[in-house]
């Protein structure tokens, strides 16, 4: 069971979810039976964001540079997308950081399946 709750705060430091998601996910699992409602996740700092920021295996086009932005920064990936594009006319900026990021960036490694 701590597993379980160990696994939510993982993905809320990630930025998958927000906090309030894994309250009420942590009080699904049947944790907050007793009445009283689990302590919520520390918060996450941007920095640390940032710091664990992983291509995505889920939302990716090309390399998932575009999906591992979206998924630590409030902008979308698809306006990530827009934005590397526009920059790519900028003498080839969008290009160049695109490709530094998704050599520097390591590969998010996918959820594995619940049944």
């Amino acid at each position: 069971m701590n597993e379980e709750i160990l696994r939510i705060q993982k993905m809320v430091a990630a930025g998958k979810i927000t906090p309030e998601e894994a309250t009420d996910l942590i009080e699904s699992l049947g944790h907050a039976g007793d009445g009283e409602k689990p302590p919520p996740p520390p918060p996450v700092s941007d920095w640390e964001r940032l710091r664990t920021m992983k291509r995505s295996s889920s939302d990716c086009l090309l390399g998932g540079v575009c999906g591992g932005l979206g998924a630590v920064t409030p902008i979308p990936s698809w306006l990530w997308r827009v934005f590397l594009l526009v920059a790519l006319f900028g003498y080839g900026a969008g290009l160049l950081l695109y490709v530094v990021l998704w050599i520097c960036l390591p590969k998010e490694k996918p959820l594995p399946a619940t049944n």
